[in-house]
């Protein structure tokens, strides 16, 4: 892992973040997968982007939908929730309020 470098600077090993929004530097660990090396760390430099924020029709609907969902997972009582954990549970790794957010956006 080389010392990453922004218009002839160096910037130090293990840097993080963009800079004047050209580039973006990231750390990460190697998994194994993808022929990286378990464990290892990886500096990457890429391109600054940002994403685009679709304002379609479709998407402010569904964007109101998930508003509601999370409003109504955090109003659920204990009780309410004893489902939603239980099915949890059957699927591992992942938590009852993703079980909610699930279905209600299914619904």
């Amino acid at each position: 892992m080389g010392i990453p470098e922004y218009q002839n600077l160096p910037l130090g090993a293990e840097a993080r973040g963009s800079i004047a929004k050209t580039k973006t530097y990231r750390i990460r660990h190697g998994n194994g997968h993808y022929g990286s090396i378990q464990g290892q760390k990886y500096q990457d430099t890429m391109i600054y982007y940002t994403t685009p924020n679709p304002r379609t029709v479709d998407q402010q609907a569904n964007r109101t939908k998930f508003t509601d969902a999370m409003a109504g997972a955090m109003a659920l009582t204990e009780e309410q929730r004893i489902p939603y954990k239980t099915q949890a549970k059957k699927e591992g790794r992942v938590t009852w309020f993703n079980i909610f957010i699930r279905e209600y956006m299914l619904s």
